[in-house]
């Protein structure tokens, strides 16, 4: 694909010569980059780095036929296979063919590897027959008695590694005669005793190199192995690659011909032995690679925490020579490479095991390096949690650089907890808000910091529990706008999208969208914000628009965003204000525009892979769900019915709920529901109302009432819900008609239409059926058309 060294130049000139732009070529290079450990200026979104790999897949097989292989994906790390699955993923029209190799524990950590993909076929090697065996053996030795040759197939079981092991084992101990003393019990044994017949030498180089992994150089085993000359260590490595012990492997270095070999090799070795060896290896690694260290910081942490961690388990812990505080330094150093490169959870690992080792002292700092290092959940709340109590422990008295410390860490976890109003609901959230809050307060004001005072102020905005009063939540506005003057002039623009956020949500919860709006294009308009922030804002302005019916506006917006992505650019950030969307044009009754969209939605879905966590297309597909039962489109129904529930039980408390007002939709029955109507609340409420209503099926006036468990239950157009809901309970016929007319008037057709079929069967007005009718076969709703259709030949 791209021979010799990978450089910048060489991987732009491969989307170059596919006729990219040269900025974009050079950009997707260096996301190239980024996962082979050359760290950029900034952290760079996961799901562009997969973006860029894909491009340059496709782009190769453009040019030829390719075939990609991925060796041992059985050792690959959590962010590494998350890549692979998004590769097999690709939708290109190049040929290629994708061939993956692993042991069985590949499934164990991926159950559904390659599940539910087109052209994919899984092979699993069975254990030869004795005959195949024996074949084996022949074809390896023709001296070998036949007695011996069925007793290795015996003992082997069909495992040519272990059969191979057995020969080899003969062959070096000259003896092939028919003993079967001779033969070793196990896989692990035959390994062993070939083991065993190595001199010296060649077993501390064997055991230098099972600390090392999977590949080492003749140089670090020069450093680690001082007490040979380079003329012996090069004699032994020629035994070993002659015993096929090991093999010669890329850039002049060698690695195990089975990992079974390095396995044993290094259960030969004493605890002690592997501290002072993995602690060499370090040294070593970190003196070789001076001047480009980047690229073996994370081995190099790897043998720092190995030996530290081997070290206290002792009896009698073994001396190291390196400070502890030095492996902390390279795990965190690890930890931002990683968090560079996108790979997530092997940043976080990283920080987790610099906690493992750590002093109590240095607890504070790496467990509110663990809260940055993920994303919003319950997690993340832990980790700010721990670093607040270890903070306290150590600062009975603090001074005001420590109270800011403390300060800085309430705040990051008074943000999670109520920023959006996810997490204050949950569990102990909602009481400790208000405490945590005056805690934080007090801190801010002993630390005299001014910048964290405004940000420790700006919680105000956000916190929802208790519900603050109208005019409790305008007396937060001239903050806000204060707050905003100040990170402006400061060029803190992460803060002043925060601010900006603040009012924002602040004008939506008073229901005035018009400054709403304007104030979220205001922080949209910030340079250079983050992506994370950026379509944050943007789902804003959706919401915005869609409270003040600004339909056209609102999709011409999603259409010319999404013309500037440029190639490799996830599409992630843009994954709410998508769900916002395709919300209001299936409500409008656009749904060609839901068509256009769904495949943007379905690559948001595939970038963000196994972790949910990023996840913020719910309502979408909640929405696509619904249209999938109104197309009667069977394949798109259960797809999309299979993935909400998924997504519902990772993603939300009331999973039991939601996953069973799916079930309603899906089933179109309301007997499917496992609970009363009265214990459904906030989004799960509207969703059975809507059901109800729209089926003219009777509810309990309590459904209606826990309609408005939260501020989208007092949105305009649930309270005209509201409203036609309060009709059918007093079977009012003319003001549900007001209200569906309203409805229209809101552009809100398919639930206008939908309602006229249950106003015709209420007062047998079958003029309403013919104003249906025209909406929903404009729009193929061949769910309600069905129902329009029975209810027609019902009515006199």
């Amino acid at each position: 694909m791209i021979d010799g060294d990978i450089t910048r130049e060489r991987v732009a000139h491969v989307f170059l010569n596919a006729i990219y732009a040269r900025q974009d070529a050079e950009r997707l290079a260096d996301l190239i980059l980024a996962t082979l450990g050359i760290e950029g200026e900034t952290t760079t979104d996961r799901e562009n780095i997969f973006s860029a790999w894909r491009l340059l897949i496709e782009v190769l097989a453009q040019q030829a036929p390719r075939i990609l292989i991925f060796e041992d994906l059985h050792w690959a790390s959590e962010s590494l296979f998350d890549l692979v699955e998004y590769i097999t993923h690709l939708r290109t029209q190049a040929p290629l063919m994708l061939i993956a190799l692993s042991r069985p524990e590949l499934l164990d950590r991926r159950p559904n590897w390659g599940g539910g993909q087109q052209n994919f076929t899984s092979l699993a090697l069975q254990p030869l027959s004795p005959r195949y065996t024996q074949e084996l053996i022949s074809r390896l030795t023709q001296d070998l008695p036949q007695a011996v040759r069925t007793r290795i197939a015996e003992r082997s079981g069909g495992n040519p590694f272990f059969a191979l092991e057995l020969l080899r084992g003969l062959q070096e101990r000259s003896n092939t005669s028919d003993s079967s003393e001779q033969l070793p019990d196990t896989v692990h044994a035959a390994v062993q005793t070939r083991l065993d017949q190595l001199s010296r030498p060649e077993r501390d180089v064997l055991q230098v190199a099972s600390v090392a992994g999977r590949a080492f150089s003749m140089t670090m085993l020069a450093e680690v192995l001082s007490e040979y000359s380079l003329s012996s260590l090069q004699q032994a490595l020629d035994g070993l690659l002659e015993r096929d012990i090991l093999a010669p492997s890329e850039s002049h270095t060698y690695a195990f011909r089975h990992i079974l070999f390095r396995d044993v090799s290094y259960g030969t070795l004493a605890r002690t032995q592997r501290v002072r060896l993995h602690e060499k290896l370090a040294v070593s690694l970190e003196n070789i690679n001076a001047t480009h260290l980047d690229e073996y910081t994370e081995l190099i942490a790897y043998h720092y925490h190995e030996a530290v961690t081997l070290s206290r388990q002792s009896a009698v812990r073994t001396q190291l020579h390196i400070d502890t505080t030095r492996a902390i330094d390279f795990l965190r150093r690890a930890a931002r490479l990683a968090s560079h490169a996108g790979a997530y959870t092997e940043a976080q690992n990283n920080i987790q095991s610099a906690i493992a080792i750590a002093s109590e002292k240095d607890l504070v700092e790496l467990h509110e390096a663990l809260g940055d290092s993920l994303y919003w959940s319950r997690t993340t709340i832990e980790a700010y949690h721990k670093a607040f109590t270890y903070w306290e422990k150590q600062n009975p008295s603090p001074d005001a650089a420590q109270s800011l410390i403390g300060a800085r860490i309430l705040r990051k976890l008074l943000i999670h907890y109520t920023r959006g109003g996810q997490w204050e609901r949950i569990e102990s959230g909602a009481q400790e808000i208000q405490p945590l809050l005056k805690r934080a307060q007090q801190l801010v004001e002993a630390s005299g910091n001014d910048y964290e005072r405004w940000r420790v102020q700006l919680v105000q905005c956000f916190i929802q529990i208790p519900e603050p009063t109208d005019d409790e939540r305008r007396a937060l506005l001239p903050l806000t706008l204060d707050a905003v003057a100040y990170f402006e002039q400061l060029g803190d623009t992460t803060a002043l999208s925060e601010a900006l956020d603040a009012r924002t949500a602040l004008y939506m919860r008073l229901y005035d969208y018009s400054p709403m709006l304007e104030t979220a294009l205001r922080r949209y308009a910030i340079p250079n914000l983050s992506a994370t922030e950026r379509g944050d804002a943007l789902q804003m302005i959706a919401l915005a628009y869609q409270f003040l019916h600004k339909y056209e506006e609102l999709f011409d917006l999603m259409r010319h965003e999404l013309k500037q992505i440029r190639p490799g650019q996830s599409l992630i950030p843009f994954g709410a204000s998508l769900s916002q969307v395709v919300n209001s044009a299936f409500t409008r009754g656009n749904w060609s525009l839901i068509e256009e969209l769904y495949p943007q939605m379905e690559e948001i879905r595939e970038q963000s892979g196994n972790n949910l966590s990023t996840f913020s297309m719910f309502d979408g597909y909640l929405t696509l769900t619904r249209w999938a039962l109104a197309r009667e489109d069977q394949p798109l129904i259960d797809a999309m019915g299979s993935f909400v529930r998924r997504a519902s039980n990772e993603l939300f408390n009331m999973r039991e709920q939601l996953q069973n007002m799916i079930d309603v939709y899906q089933s179109d029955d309301i007997t499917a529901s496992k609970f009363d109507l009265t214990e459904y609340s906030g989004g799960t409420a509207r969703g059975m109302l809507l059901f109800c209503m729209e089926h003219n099926l009777s509810f309990p006036p309590k459904l209606v009432e826990n309609t408005q468990t939260d501020s989208f239950g007092r949105s305009t157009i649930n309270q005209m819900s509201v409203g036609m809901a309060e009709a059918m309970l007093n079977n009012d016929s003319d003001e549900l008609e007001s209200h569906i007319d309203q409805l229209e008037e809101m552009q809100a057709v398919v639930h206008a239409a939908r309602m006229r079929i249950v106003l015709a069967e209420r007062n047998g007005d079958r003029s309403h059926l013919e104003r249906a009718r025209l909406i929903l076969e404009g729009i193929q709703d061949r769910q309600f058309l069905r129902r329009l259709n029975d209810v027609a030949e019902r009515l006199p």
